[in-house]
């Protein structure tokens, strides 16, 4: 779904050469519009945005939903895990702070999370919810600077699409990641970054890693990462795009 969203590639879509290079530029890809390769990079480099940008709109709503300052009549799903966040605290703080051998308190902070995170997850933020309206918007704009789809009906289906994927990246990671037991995290890779077979997945063997980096990184590692490659419980690997080292 999500590389159907920031498909740049076939007859439907146009590449705005300028400003597709131009955030190539930026993130370091040493490519360069128009060429085959280039389409590919920047799809994948799309994905990324699109993702960004939908956690960055999720979080400024539950900020503006926890200082007051947001639309009372669709603040349901911003009030409730606002009031889940300061419960859990809470519990935290009583679990510590009032003696006792019982396991229920002990693991009342994760019930709670998991529970309501789930229910979420199940049905928050419907697809007419402001939030969702507001961020596919936004998010088509942002995809529109950088290639333009020129097919009618391609175009209307993009519409669709956009609404579909917010609302799926907001259920994984927002919703989804907090009814595990343990909360997991994304990472994404920059251009130029090493190789870590263990946390990366792409057109590579192990015994070619030492040769190539990173060109670009579509799809996030999602895991528990300690810091120490043998104890990481990895779920998702990244998705890249890989280059040659420069000699």
């Amino acid at each position: 779904m999500l590389s159907d969203f920031t498909m740049v590639q076939g007859s439907d879509y146009k590449i705005i050469n300028d400003e597709a290079n131009a955030l190539l530029r930026v993130l370091k890809c040493e490519v360069k519009c128009p060429s085959s390769r280039a389409s590919l990079v920047l799809g994948f480099l799309l994905q990324r945005i699109a993702i960004i940008k939908i956690l960055e709109e999720v979080e400024k709503y539950l900020t503006a939903m926890s200082r007051g300052t947001g639309s009372q009549g669709m603040a349901l799903e911003g009030d409730i895990a606002n009031t889940t966040e300061t419960l859990i605290n809470q519990t935290i703080l009583f679990e510590k702070s009032r003696k006792g051998e019982d396991d229920i308190t002990k693991i009342t902070p994760v019930k709670i999370r998991q529970d309501v995170y789930s229910a979420l997850r199940c049905r928050g933020f419907p697809s007419d919810h402001s939030l969702i309206t507001t961020t596919a918007s936004k998010l088509l704009y942002k995809m529109n600077r950088y290639r333009q789809v020129v097919d009618e009906e391609t175009k209307s289906e993009m519409d669709d699409l956009a609404v579909q994927i917010t609302h799926k990246v907001i259920n994984i990671f927002y919703f989804g990641f907090k009814t595990q037991a343990s909360v997991p995290t994304y990472k994404f890779f920059d251009a130029g970054q090493a190789l870590e077979p263990h946390l990366m997945q792409g057109a590579f063997g192990n015994n070619e890693s030492k040769k190539l980096e990173v060109e670009v990184c579509g799809f996030p590692c999602i895991g528990i990462f300690t810091g120490d490659k043998s104890s990481d419980r990895i779920f998702i690997k990244a998705q890249i795009i890989t280059r040659s080292k420069r000699l």
